[in-house]
């Protein structure tokens, strides 16, 4: 598991040398990848790549690396991931907003982003269950984690088909 994200980012320079353009998809399997294993250097250096290259980060790529802060209990790299994402208009999806507020307080959040929490109605924030006692909330995040994973299995599967059918230069 800990050697994928090296695996992910040999695709995307493979990729590159090939003469093809890995895309936002092939940049977020990779950012999840390093999230997955906890690279937090290699995770924002992608992101940074893709706003190098003007490759317009989606709500996904962004989600993505505010799970790996929440999970590295890292708010200040939460709060730069929010800052890029008012500053792209992208907008903030329930999953962002959940992962957001299980590393930040809402006031946290707000403070960075004003209207952000205005716009999803979250349930119970995951950091608010932690204080009231329990296991539930270590639960949610490892259901969470676990789906995050499919998720990204699945986009790089997509990614393989596509350019085995051309679809994808």
């Amino acid at each position: 598991r800990s050697g994928q994200w090296q695996e992910a980012i040999s695709q995307l320079e493979r990729m590159v040398a090939d003469g093809h353009s890995p895309g936002v998809a092939g940049y977020t399997s990779a950012l999840t990848a390093c999230g997955r294993a906890d690279e937090l250097k290699q995770m924002y250096s992608l992101l940074e790549k893709m706003e190098d290259l003007a490759l317009k980060c989606d709500v996904v790529s962004y989600t993505s690396c505010l799970h790996t802060a929440a999970r590295a209990r890292n708010t200040t790299l939460a709060k730069s991931l929010l800052k890029r994402m008012l500053t792209a208009q992208v907008e903030p999806n329930q999953r962002t907003l959940q992962a957001a507020t299980s590393v930040l307080s809402r006031a946290e959040v707000q403070e960075v982003w004003p209207t952000a929490l205005h716009r999803q109605q979250l349930p119970q924030a995951p950091r608010l269950a932690e204080q009231q006692g329990g296991g539930e909330c270590a639960l949610a995040r490892r259901q969470r984690n676990e789906e995050m994973q499919r998720m990204a299995i699945e986009a790089s599967k997509g990614l393989r088909a596509a350019r085995e059918e051309g679809r994808v230069g």
